[in-house]
């Protein structure tokens, strides 16, 4: 692609974006919000603000006083910077351009995005995918020790950037194959493992109520991957404890078989595969804490959605791929 044709895409990306978050200039604070203003005055007690989410809440803090359209502003702003790092990424990992553009277009337009970017309660999303991917980035670089700073900042934005400790060796893994498949599985296995653990410590419920959660972050998150496919229904607060035992199953059933599905094609398409172990990965943290009354929905999904920027990616070169061989053979 020549450059003419680079800054064309690019001003159409950015049109199309513009467009989609219009709506925010003139959109004010939402309920939550008062929370973060009220730790910001020092109306909640510094025990109240965790160190996990300390990035976040100065970032916020840095803005007291300021109207809602510039809180706004500092959510695209930090989207479009997000969306710069998954670019880098996907590119650090495909050494192809058509394959990074469509990520970088499936990231920055897709609706399931809008929740995190419109919602300024949610900044930490995007400091903890800005950690994440900063850590992917510098890995893939050779910088482990700034990978690890990185990763540390993403946590400071919010908890859930944990799921970097298997995200960057499986990044590692959808660029060098083989070469780091067996550190891959080895953290993430540790981290699994770990998380675990925890889960199992802190449990004060009975199984049953466990279950009962686990069942129903699978439907939600369930619901979310197919939203990522056909973001068509989307809603506010969709009610997922009126949600059937028995599609709570079957949820749990198709998320077994999407991991499975990516452990399969791993071989194959370890770019379409790493894409899908993402999202799994970036989800597992939702499963092994319960939070009553809060269930996993469309700004916690900002994290796993990455993922469906390199499922994008890898379908892309996979196709490429065996055009190309198809190609030779005739």
């Amino acid at each position: 692609m020549t450059w003419g044709w680079r800054i064309v895409v690019l001003v159409a990306l950015l049109a199309a974006f513009g467009y989609e978050v219009a709506p925010l200039w003139s959109a004010g604070f939402v309920y939550e919000d008062a929370q973060w203003n009220a730790a910001c005055i020092g109306a909640i007690p510094m025990t109240v603000r965790a160190i996990p989410r300390r990035l976040t809440i100065t970032a916020w803090c840095a803005q007291m006083g300021q109207s809602p359209r510039a809180y706004h502003a500092a959510n695209v702003a930090l989207h479009l910077l997000v969306g710069l790092f998954v670019a880098a990424v996907v590119a650090q990992v495909t050494r192809a351009e058509a394959a990074t553009w469509a990520a970088v277009v499936l990231w920055l337009l897709h609706p399931l995005n809008m929740e995190t970017i419109a919602y300024v309660s949610t900044r930490g999303e995007a400091i903890a995918a800005l950690g994440v991917l900063g850590a992917c980035l510098l890995a893939l670089r050779g910088h482990p020790w700034l990978a690890a700073v990185a990763a540390v900042g993403g946590v400071m934005g919010k908890e859930s950037a944990i799921a970097v400790v298997a995200l960057v060796p499986l990044v590692l893994w959808m660029r060098d194959g083989r070469k780091t498949c067996h550190v891959a599985a080895g953290v993430a296995l540790l981290v699994l493992l770990t998380l675990g653990a925890s889960w199992l410590l802190a449990l004060t419920s009975s199984l049953s109520v466990s279950l009962s959660w686990a069942l129903l972050q699978a439907s939600a998150a369930a619901r979310l991957i197919c939203l990522a496919v056909v973001p068509w229904g989307q809603t506010i607060d969709y009610d997922y404890e009126r949600v059937l035992t028995l599609l709570k199953l079957a949820a749990a059933g198709a998320l077994v078989a999407f991991a499975w599905s990516a452990y399969r094609i791993g071989a194959k398409a370890p770019l379409l595969a790493g894409g899908m172990g993402w999202m799994l990965v970036a989800l597992a943290p939702r499963f092994l804490v319960a939070t009553p009354r809060s269930v996993l929905n469309e700004h916690q999904f900002y994290l796993p959605l990455i993922g469906g920027a390199f499922v994008v990616a890898g379908l892309l070169t996979h196709t490429e791929r065996i055009y190309g061989s198809h190609t030779a053979l005739a």
